[in-house]
C-alpha cells in the first residue's frame, strides 16, 4: 500500500482544514460562413454558434410503487407493480431491463414496460404460484449481467453459484459448487467454491465474478475459471501492482467496457479500480475514506463504500457510493460528477435527476442510448435516468475535391444524445480549430461545400453539436482542392529576419503574463458551521469565502484581469443580477459575464461548476436552485469556451461564505465557483 499512502498523504496535505464539519454551401442554400482554417495562415479566430442550454437529466420511475407487500405479478405494468427490495439490474441489447430481487427471483421488463418473471420462484417464502419454467433461486440475487447473444448470468448468492439463463428459460450452472469456501482456481468451474456478488461480461464474452467474501474477482472464459484480481486477503489494492495474485480489497461490483478495461469497486476500502490490458490495477477513484463524493478529479475524491458499477459505451463509468445514497459518474478524462442522490437518504421522485434522493442503491446499469438504471433496495424502486449527453460522431464522411475546397457528405449520428442535433462543425487542422457548418442540423445525409483552403493535401473531420456538447470527431478523410483560394497563404516556412526583409518585426499577439494573484489570507475567519441558520450577530466571513469546496482560492471573476487559469485554480462568479429571479436561467447580463469568464479558461479545459445559495430558504430548494445554476454556467462555458468540458454540482446552503447578519448582506453566498481540473 506504499503508493496509496503516499498519494493519500499528498492529498491530505493539499486540503484546506474542514470546518466544524470562406463561405459554405449547404444543400442548395448558400449561407454566410466563418473564415475557414487556412493552411499557412496561422491561428484563425472562429466565431461560435450560440446554442441553447441543455435540459437537465430526467429521472423517472421505471418500476415499483414504493411498497414492499408482495412480488410483482407477471404481465402487469412495471410502474404499477410492487418491486420489493431490488438488488441488481442489467440491460439487454433489445432494450429490455432485468431486475434481481433479494428474495430470489429475476424479472424482465420489456420495451413496453411490462414485467415478466424470467427466473426464480416468487412463491419461495413470499406469495404467488411457483414459476412453471424455473426452479427457485437462492436469496439474494446479488448481481446480473447480459451477454451479446442474449444470455443472462445470475449471481445466486444464496446457493453459492452463478447461473446462465437462456432466453427460453433453460438454466445452467457455470460456476460454483453450492458451498462457501476459500477462493481457488483449481478444478472445474462448477467444483470450486464461488461466493458471487457483482457480475460483468467483457467484449470477448469472458465472465467476471466479484466475490466480496472471498476477496477476489474471478474470470471465466473458454480456458476455464481463474482468479483475475485479488489474493484472498482483505488488504486494499496497490496502485500499479499486477491485479492477479495481489490484494483487491473487498470487491462488490465489477464492470467491463468495450475497450477491454475491467472496473472493480472495493467496498471495504472505498476505492474504484481499473484493470487495463496490461493486467495492472490502477486507482480510478477514491481517497480511502468513507465520505460522500466531491466533484473534481476522481482520484482525489472520496467514493464512500462503493458497490454497484457500470460502464457505458462512450467511456463513462457509473458507481453507487456512500452506502448507496448517491450515484457518481467518472468520465474518460478522470473527472467525477454527482449524477443523483446525496448525503441524506430519501425516496427517488420523477424530475431533475440531480435533485433526486436514494436510500440504498445496490445495482446500476446503462444501455446504449444513454439511460441509467438503478435498483434502490431501500426505497423499493427501480429508476431510469435519461441522460442528455453529446451525440455520437457523424459517420461515412466523404470529401470530393472542388475549387479551393471540397464537397462534404456524411451521415448524421444515429444516437443524438437524447437531444436534437443543433449543428455541425469541421476542422482541417487535426481538431485544433473548428468552423461551423450552419443550417444542416436536420439533413441526413448532410452535404456541405467548404472553401477557402490552399491547394495542398487537406485532412478534414466533422463533429455534431447538441445542447449538451460536441461529439467526438468523425473518421478523417484526406483530399486536395483543385484550385487555389485567393485567401490561401503560402505553406509555412521559417520567418526571415526583419533586417533581411526590410520590414518591421511582426507584433506578438501572445497575451502578456499577468502578475500572480495574492493568496487569500483567511487568518481569523470563522469556520463553516453545520447549522448556519443558528448563527446570529454581525456578518462574518468563513473559510468558504472565495474558495472552492476543496479550499482552493477562488478570486472573483471580475478581478482576473488578463489571467488564464491553470489546473487546480478556481474563480468565483457572483450570481446576483445575472440570473432570472429564483430560476436557473442566465439573463443577458449573465450570458455576457460567462462569455467573459470563458476567456480566462485555456483551450480544452475541464472544469467543475459548484453552485451555492444562501441559507435563508428551504435547503431542498437551495440545492435544486444551486445545481440548476451551476449547470447553466457549465453549459454556457461549453458554448463560449474552446473545447471546454464541464460538470456541475449544487451544494445549496451547505458552505456559506458569509454567516450572521441579514439575508441581503449575505449576497456573496449566492455564487458559482468554477474549478479548473485540467
Amino acid at each position: 500500500m506504499g503508493a496509496h499512502r503516499a498519494r493519500e498523504r499528498a492529498h491530505a496535505a493539499g486540503r484546506r482544514p474542514r470546518a466544524a464539519k470562406g463561405r459554405i454551401r449547404i444543400g442548395a442554400v448558400v449561407v454566410a460562413a466563418v473564415a475557414a482554417p487556412v493552411v499557412g495562415a496561422g491561428v484563425v479566430s472562429l466565431s461560435r454558434a450560440v446554442y441553447a442550454v441543455a435540459p437537465p437529466d430526467e429521472l423517472a420511475i421505471h418500476a415499483g410503487t414504493g411498497g414492499n407487500l408482495s412480488p410483482p405479478v407477471d404481465g402487469r405494468p412495471a410502474t404499477g407493480s410492487d418491486t420489493p427490495s431490488p438488488t441488481a439490474v442489467a440491460t439487454g441489447r433489445d432494450g429490455t431491463v432485468f431486475v434481481g430481487f433479494a428474495w430470489g427471483a429475476v424479472y424482465e421488463i420489456d420495451r413496453s414496460g411490462v414485467m415478466h418473471l424470467f427466473a426464480g420462484d416468487p412463491g419461495n417464502g413470499t406469495s404467488g404460484e411457483p414459476a412453471a419454467r424455473a426452479a427457485p433461486l437462492g436469496s439474494p440475487v446479488a448481481g446480473l449481467a447480459t451477454s451479446a447473444n442474449g444470455d443472462l448470468y445470475v449471481a445466486d448468492a444464496g446457493q453459492y453459484r452463478v447461473l446462465k439463463v437462456s432466453a427460453d428459460g433453460s438454466r445452467t450452472v457455470v460456476a460454483g459448487n453450492g458451498s462457501p469456501g476459500r477462493a481457488s482456481a483449481a478444478g472445474d468451474a462448477t467444483t470450486v467454491p464461488v461466493e458471487p456478488r457483482g457480475l460483468a461480461v467483457g467484449p470477448d464474452g469472458a465472465l467476471y465474478i466479484a466475490s466480496t467474501a472471498q476477496n477476489v474477482v474471478f474470470k471465466l472464459d473458454a480456458s476455464g475459471l481463474g482468479v483475475f484480481a485479488g489474493d484472498g486477503s482483505t488488504a486494499a489494492g496497490d496502485d500499479g501492482s499486477p491485479a492477479a495474485g495481489r490484494p483487491v480489497g473487498s470487491p462488490a461490483g465489477v464492470a467491463a467496457d468495450t475497450r477491454g478495461n475491467v472496473y472493480i469497486t472495493d467496498t471495504g476500502h472505498s476505492y474504484v479500480y481499473r484493470v487495463g490490458a496490461d493486467g495492472k490495477l490502477r486507482v480510478l477513484a477514491g481517497d480511502g475514506t468513507n465520505e460522500p463524493a466531491e466533484p473534481g478529479p476522481a482520484s482525489l475524491s472520496p467514493v464512500g463504500a462503493p458497490t454497484g458499477i457500470a460502464a457505458d459505451p462512450r467511456g463513462s463509468v457509473f458507481v453507487s457510493a456512500s452506502s448507496g445514497r448517491e450515484i457518481v459518474r467518472i468520465d474518460p478524462d478522470g473527472g467525477l460528477a454527482l449524477v443523483s442522490g446525496g448525503e441524506d437518504a430519501g425516496v427517488p421522485k420523477p424530475g431533475d435527476a440531480a435533485s433526486a434522493a436514494y436510500t440504498e442503491v445496490r445495482g446500476v446499469a446503462v444501455d446504449a442510448v444513454g439511460h441509467l438504471f438503478a435498483a434502490d433496495y431501500g426505497s423499493h424502486y427501480v429508476t431510469r435516468t435519461t441522460r442528455n449527453i453529446a451525440a455520437d460522431p457523424p459517420t461515412d464522411l466523404t470529401a470530393v475535391p472542388a475549387a479551393d475546397g471540397a464537397q462534404l457528405t456524411f451521415a448524421a449520428p444515429t444516437f443524438t444524445g437524447n437531444l436534437e442535433i443543433e449543428g455541425y462543425e469541421y476542422s482541417v487542422d487535426n481538431g485544433q480549430h473548428w468552423a461551423e457548418l450552419t443550417g444542416a442540423a436536420r439533413a441526413n445525409p448532410v452535404t456541405a461545400t467548404i472553401t477557402g483552403l490552399a491547394r495542398a493535401a487537406q485532412t478534414v473531420v466533422v463533429r455534431a453539436v447538441n445542447t449538451a456538447g460536441k461529439s467526438a470527431a468523425s473518421a478523417p478523410v484526406t483530399f486536395t482542392p483543385t484550385g487555389t483560394s485567393p485567401l490561401a497563404a503560402p505553406a509555412r516556412t521559417a520567418p526571415l529576419p526583419a533586417a533581411t526583409t526590410g520590414e518591421p518585426a511582426p507584433r506578438s499577439t501572445a497575451r502578456p503574463a499577468a502578475p500572480a494573484l495574492k493568496p487569500i489570507d483567511r487568518e481569523g475567519w470563522a469556520g463553516v458551521p453545520e447549522h448556519p441558520e443558528q448563527v446570529t450577530g454581525k456578518e462574518l466571513r468563513t473559510w468558504a469565502y472565495l474558495a472552492s469546496a476543496r479550499g482552493a482560492d477562488a478570486h472573483l471573476s471580475t478581478k482576473l484581469g488578463k489571467r488564464v487559469l491553470t489546473r487546480g485554480q478556481a474563480t468565483t462568479l457572483l450570481t446576483g443580477g445575472i440570473f432570472v429571479y429564483n430560476r436557473a436561467a442566465l439573463n443577458a447580463r449573465g450570458q455576457a459575464a460567462v462569455r467573459n469568464l470563458a476567456t480566462h479558461l485555456p483551450p480544452g479545459a475541464g472544469v467543475t461548476c459548484e453552485g451555492y445559495t444562501d441559507y435563508d430558504g428551504s435547503p431542498v430548494w437551495g440545492r435544486t436552485l444551486s445545481t440548476g445554476r451551476a449547470r447553466a454556467v457549465c453549459a454556457a462555458l461549453k458554448k463560449y469556451g474552446s473545447g471546454v468540458t464541464a460538470g456541475a454540482v449544487g451544494y445549496g446552503p451547505k458552505r456559506p461564505a458569509v454567516i450572521g447578519g441579514s439575508s441581503a448582506g449575505r449576497s456573496e453566498n449566492r455564487r458559482v465557483v468554477i474549478v479548473v481540473n485540467r
